[in-house]
């Protein structure tokens, strides 16, 4: 019994101590602009070797497309981020950060949305949603807030704009692609329009304002999780709320929404965080929902996910809950494996999400 005990006891001291020296990095991210700019410079250097977007290796050609563009897009905003934050980065964040739009203009970055609805998304005169689109509002918002006389400043005007009146369908979501609906898109879209309205001084449109509103009413459980898809016209669930949605719209939406993006936060944190020795994990599902990974959650393990975990670390920083986001760094640390400016296990996506998130401003 003895010699037992004594296991379990060599077993904690040897996860407490990684633990706390994985957490005790956090601040480092949270607190250096030099270090996190550091890392955008990795960051960026590997995109502009290219985006493969084969690469990805999903088995599916939409689901490559979609991890290729949102590389870029996360990408701009840690960029954002961190020029905002830290003035001395500025200027060399807004350069990467307009180079990371100009791989979205490239329309094969797009062809994955394009091929869903036929028409390209910059084609806004099209008679189609493009809930998509809103993550390219939200990478141009990113270089936009950098710089406000940036190249694609009339660009980005445009976007909005057309993003702003289709959210006067009747509709109770904007679809990703034809028939489909995701709240979490959603906020993406509201989202861009809040940062446009930041970047440019203006008041947030009525329209946007009324928009959160509902879709927190109508996509929201009582408990503060998000409903990860629902019927785009009707509004009816078609998935149960899950943490990946739930923790990526909470950062979306403290771009233009705060008690929202709280809402959804303190939801995700009160219902799907879990701790154990210093590390914490988010759980996609709620207990009791035996259900395996795909490819909104990542692999589960113990039903703890790998996009929650990495989405709330972007929560727990828009909340300014640094216990939490150190408790999710150490897991993040721990599975990613940071190695000379790069996130190694994640490829770029991994990459550009986890600094978008540890660089995410508190609301």
């Amino acid at each position: 019994m003895r010699m037992g005990t004594r296991a379990w006891v060599a077993v904690v001291v040897m996860m407490i101590g990684p633990a706390a020296w994985m957490r005790s990095g956090a601040d480092g991210w949270i607190d250096s602009g030099a270090r996190a700019s550091r890392h955008a410079a990795a960051l960026d250097a590997r995109l502009a070797a290219g985006v493969d977007i084969d690469a990805f290796g999903t088995g599916n050609t939409r689901f490559d497309g979609e991890w290729a563009f949102a590389s870029a897009v996360m990408a701009a905003l840690a960029n954002a981020q961190i020029g905002a934050a830290h003035p001395a980065e500025r200027e060399a964040c807004a350069e990467r950060a307009a180079r990371a739009v100009d791989l979205l203009l490239d329309p094969d970055l797009r062809a994955f949305d394009t091929a869903a609805w036929g028409t390209d998304m910059l084609n806004l005169g099209a008679r189609h949603e493009h809930a998509v689109l809103g993550y390219l509002a939200l990478a141009l918002g990113a270089e936009r807030l950098l710089d406000p006389a940036g190249p694609h400043a009339d660009l980005h005007d445009r976007v909005v704009a057309a993003l702003t009146a289709r959210l006067g369908t009747s509709n109770s979501l904007l679809a990703t692609y034809p028939g489909e609906g995701y709240p979490v898109d959603n906020a993406a879209v509201l989202g861009a329009i809040g940062l446009h309205a930041r970047a440019t001084g203006r008041p947030v449109p009525a329209a946007a304002t009324a928009r959160v509103r509902r879709l927190m009413a109508e996509h929201a459980d009582p408990d503060g999780l998000l409903v990860q898809a629902a019927d785009p016209r009707s509004g009816a669930p078609v998935d149960m709320a899950r943490g990946s949605g739930t923790t990526l719209a909470a950062y979306f939406l403290g771009f233009v929404d705060p008690e929202a993006s709280r809402a959804l936060a303190y939801g995700a944190r009160r219902e799907l965080s879990k701790s154990l020795l210093g590390f914490g994990g988010m759980r996609e599902f709620r207990d009791g929902v035996e259900r395996g990974g795909d490819i909104d959650s990542g692999p589960l393990l113990f039903g703890v996910g790998v996009s929650p975990t990495g989405f709330a670390v972007g929560a727990a920083r828009r909340v300014g809950d640094r216990r939490w986001a150190r408790e999710l760094w150490a897991t993040t640390q721990l599975f990613g494996v940071p190695h000379r400016g790069r996130f190694v296990t994640g490829g770029p996506l991994g990459d550009a999400i986890m600094l978008a998130m540890l660089t995410a401003e508190e609301v």
